[in-house]
């Protein structure tokens, strides 16, 4: 689950991340002063969560978080205010959340397990597509997984036609460098690809497609 937070105040913004990294141990998290830098984030990766304050300098929470609905329509929107009088325009962008500051741990940890969109649900719904003839591509929403590394796509390509079966290291080093001998330093190549392969995917929003 990939999360961000939103916060023109630096204490306010560094205590948000801390309660919501120790509410969501497992979650992606980050964090922004301001909503040019939020979009300028979600333009190239995918958001699930998104913890916004109302208050900030020349775009606020409220216009922030209908930049994102128009990017992500099924983003959860949370969010986290000193004021109560904006709960009404809140709901009205279909908020999942509005909590009051300091957040604390248990609240947030109660919102992200009542989302209003599920963040699984939504992922097993996400249209995945492979195209194994010709070059070999994965699409999510229609849109092509860019991968910086060129052996990362080859590692994927490998797992997809192995069927779901197991794959060890040993077997993905002489695969993908046709090496006889598995070295420390070729294991180490192998886990940087592998690491490199599951954070395109988790960015693209496919990441429940590998078992590890």
């Amino acid at each position: 689950m990939v999360i961000i937070a939103v916060d023109d105040e630096w204490m306010a913004l560094e205590h948000a991340v801390s309660v919501i990294c120790a509410a969501a141990p497992g979650a992606e998290v980050h964090a922004f002063r301001n909503a040019e830098a939020a979009m300028r984030y979600a333009k190239a990766h995918v958001i699930h969560v998104a913890f916004l304050d109302i208050h900030m300098p020349k775009v606020g929470g409220l216009e922030l978080a209908q930049q994102l609905k128009a990017q992500f329509p099924e983003i959860n929107l949370i969010f986290a205010t000193g004021y109560t009088r904006y709960m009404p325009e809140a709901f009205r962008l279909r908020a999942s959340g509005y909590l009051l500051k300091p957040l604390a741990e248990e609240s947030v940890q109660e919102e992200l397990e009542n989302l209003r969109n599920p963040v699984l649900a939504s992922l097993r719904q996400a249209p995945i597509y492979v195209q194994t003839f010709g070059n070999f591509e994965i699409f999510v929403h229609g849109k092509s997984v860019h991968f910086s590394r060129k052996k990362a796509k080859e590692c994927l390509a490998y797992l997809i036609d192995r069927n779901g079966a197991n794959v060890e290291t040993a077997e993905l080093s002489a695969i993908l460098w046709d090496a006889s001998e598995n070295s420390h330093s070729l294991q180490k190549q192998v886990q940087t690809v592998i690491s490199c392969m599951l954070r395109a995917l988790r960015e693209a929003g496919a990441e429940e497609i590998i078992r590890k």
